[in-house]
């Protein structure tokens, strides 16, 4: 369109205020909420961004992150909007729940889903460097064990395979990480070939695997008495 982006911002701006008035209407009837905070520019900045999980929209924003930042929003509704709030999702972060205990001590503050298997992946994540240093010992040992003389190998040396297939597992160990972060229904072929390596040849990283799958598909039932029952089994 040939214009910068000055020009698109105010544009922006002049049609929000067209369709959507009175923005503040955003923040009536708020009963299902969700606050998450965001990085730009590389990390080094933040805003805060507050959704209504019932319309899934963006009803306040703000720059930067923390109590305070929370706290603006919170002090701008009235008593009968704090009153609606029943649940408020987010991280684990203390300030929100110092917020929510301090504005609306009534509602349920539980941890949202997403926030959730992501402790879920960095504990794989854990598990998974904690196998790979394991596999990456054995390759130290057998080189030990099985000291390469001058020249180079035959290729049919049973000393060099041995080594070449310790050295190969713990290389398909610590490039895993993206595969068995992955949903299984995403994963490509190769990845799939990399998650059923480990199945065959490493129960305890397999095992860590299926456990995030399993909270992973738990989060995503709807019904109440279906999803206790799995989470029992």
């Amino acid at each position: 369109m040939r214009i910068d982006w000055e020009t698109v911002g105010r544009c922006v701006h002049r049609t929000l205020n067209d369709i959507e008035p009175e923005r503040s209407r955003r923040l009536n009837n708020l009963v299902n909420i969700g606050i998450d905070e965001t990085s730009y520019k590389k990390g080094h900045k933040y805003i805060t961004v507050i959704i209504n999980h019932d319309t899934n929209t963006v009803v306040w924003a703000a720059k930067g992150h923390g109590k305070t930042v929370l706290e603006s929003f919170y002090r701008q509704l009235s008593k009968e909007q704090l009153a609606s709030i029943k649940v408020v999702t987010g991280d684990g972060a203390k300030w929100i729940t110092d917020c929510v205990n301090k504005f609306t001590p009534k509602c349920e503050r539980c941890v949202d889903q997403f926030h959730v298997v992501q402790w879920a992946m960095e504990a794989l994540d854990e598990v998974r460097r904690e196998v790979w240093n394991e596999a990456y010992a054995e390759v130290k040992q057998l080189k030990k064990e099985h000291p390469r003389g001058k020249g180079r190998p035959k290729e049919d040396d049973p000393s060099t395979a041995i080594i070449r297939a310790a050295k190969e597992k713990a290389e398909e160990i610590k490039n895993s990480s993206y595969a068995l972060g992955k949903a299984p229904e995403h994963l490509t072929e190769k990845q799939q070939l990399r998650v059923q390596m480990i199945a065959e040849n490493n129960n305890r990283l397999y095992r860590a695997y299926r456990m995030k799958e399993m909270l992973r598909l738990l989060l995503k039932i709807q019904d109440v008495d279906e999803a206790e029952a799995t989470l029992k089994y």
